[in-house]
C-alpha cells in the first residue's frame, strides 16, 4: 500500500535513539506532497509554500488545534513542532479544501512511509519478536508479528482490500 505508514512500535520508548529531527511537507499544486508520512513527536514541520498563491495550513490533533499559519508567499518556508505525544495530526488548507495531509507521529524511530509500491525498510530495530503494525488513514490499521534475527532482513507482507476502504476523516 503506497504511502502507508510501517511501525514497530513494542520496542520500549527508553530504548529508541535519536532526536525527533525536522521532517517536510510542501504546498505544490495545491496539494500537499507527501500527503502521508510518520515522523517522530516532537519533531519539527518544516513547511514550504511552492505555490504562487496563499494557503492557510491548520493542524489539528483529537479535534484539538496544533496550529494554523498563513503561507501568502511562493518559496515560503515555515516551522512548527508537531505534539510531543504520538498521534495522528490532520492537515488542511483552510483556502482549498480539497488539499489533506495525516502525519502518524511516534514515540520511537521504528516506523517508515511506504514508497509507491507499498515497500518500506525499518532500520535498527532490536533483534527479537516484534509487532508490526501498517497504518493508512483511508484503511486502518493491521497487524502481525515478526521475527528480526540478527545480521538479517525481516520480510512480511500485509495486504489491504477494497472492503477496508473508509472515507478520509
Amino acid at each position: 500500500m503506497a504511502s502507508a505508514v510501517a511501525s514497530v512500535d513494542d520496542v520500549p520508548s527508553s530504548d529508541a535513539p535519536g532526536d525527533a529531527g525536522t521532517v517536510t511537507i510542501d504546498n505544490h499544486g495545491c496539494l500537499f506532497s507527501p500527503a502521508i508520512f510518520g515522523a517522530r513527536a516532537g519533531a519539527t514541520l518544516a513547511m514550504k509554500n511552492s505555490d504562487p498563491l496563499t494557503h492557510s495550513v491548520r493542524a489539528n490533533e483529537d479535534g484539538r488545534a496544533v496550529f494554523n499559519v498563513a503561507m501568502p508567499l511562493e518559496g515560503m518556508v515555515t516551522q512548527k513542532t508537531l505534539p510531543r505525544q504520538p498521534g495522528v495530526v490532520k492537515l488542511v488548507c483552510d483556502i482549498h479544501p480539497w488539499m489533506n495531509a495525516r502525519i502518524k507521529t511516534f514515540a520511537h524511530p521504528y516506523f517508515a512511509t511506504a514508497d509507491d509500491q507499498g515497500r518500506f525498510r525499518i532500520d535498527g530495530v532490536p533483534v527479537g519478536r516484534h509487532r508490526l503494525t501498517v497504518w493508512h488513514p483511508r484503511l486502518g490499521e493491521r497487524s502481525i508479528e515478526v521475527e528480526v534475527r540478527a545480521d538479517q532482513t525481516a520480510e512480511a507482507e500485509i495486504h489491504f482490500g477494497p472492503a477496508d476502504v473508509r472515507p478520509l476523516e
